[in-house]
């Protein structure tokens, strides 16, 4: 055993929690990607259904799939911030 310390080999329950509570955070976060994903599937399906020229279509489809990353991931903060911003008190 006094040679497992030394290798710094005494501290891997420490090691463990921090991993496993890590792997629990990433678990319970997954309900966050499905939109990205559906966006990611809804601009490729306007990829295939596009024939204007292979960069063009290109083109089209990331504006596509930027326009809707921003309209579900930025959008939503961009307003709360409004709305708090406005509710604040004033200093005078």
């Amino acid at each position: 055993m006094l040679g497992l310390k030394k290798l710094g080999f005494c501290h891997i329950n420490e090691i463990c929690v921090t991993y496993f509570s890590f792997v629990r955070f990433e678990r319970s976060d997954e309900g966050y990607f499905y939109p990205l994903i559906g966006i990611l599937h809804l601009s490729s399906i306007v990829f295939s259904l596009l024939s204007l020229g292979s960069e063009l279509d290109v083109v089209i489809a990331g504006l596509v799939a930027s326009s809707l990353i921003a309209m579900v991931y930025v959008i939503p903060w961009v307003l709360l911030l409004s709305v708090l911003k406005k509710f604040r008190p004033s200093t005078k």
